[in-house]
């Protein structure tokens, strides 16, 4: 079994065969944490998982009732009960896009796209890279951005 160990200013993170476990520090932007690590890494591409707390969120979901996405602002202590989404590339910088479920007071589940997050307490992310790339193209009929995995 091959393990090695990174650190960053954001994150640290163990590698064990081609899965990263990364560790986004206590009262860090999730989404700068991560974008750092798969900078440093070089991962241009893959899918993600994982758990924590949070605060500070901000989660975009649709609301039927009006049809339109709403951002949601969440402030207190928040459990990441689920994490899961797609790590791509847009002009040299890498893109996550990220599903959430969050656990709030123990029996309300909120989900929808993670906008922004402070980690709070612990978070850890399993990163897959894939053994191609995912190519990102922009839908003009849905006016949103699509991924396409490419064999390389």
């Amino acid at each position: 079994m091959n393990l090695q160990f990174f650190t960053g200013n954001l994150w640290y993170a163990q590698k064990i065969e081609n899965t990263y476990i990364v560790s986004v520090n206590e009262e860090e932007n999730i989404l700068r944490g991560l974008s750092d690590f798969l900078k440093t890494q070089e991962i241009k591409s893959g899918k993600i998982s994982g758990i924590g707390y949070l605060s500070e969120v901000v989660i975009r979901y649709f609301d039927p009732a009006s049809q339109k996405q709403v951002d949601h602002i969440l402030n207190g202590l928040v459990e990441l009960s689920e994490i899961s989404g797609n790590i791509s590339e847009i002009n040299g910088k890498p893109m996550l896009y990220l599903r959430i479920n969050l656990n709030i007071d123990g029996y309300t589940t909120l989900t929808g796209q993670l906008l922004d997050a402070k980690v709070c307490g612990k978070a850890e992310f399993f990163v897959h890279p894939p053994e191609g790339s995912i190519i990102n193209f922009k839908n003009k009929i849905l006016n949103v951005n699509m991924n396409n995995w490419s064999c390389s």
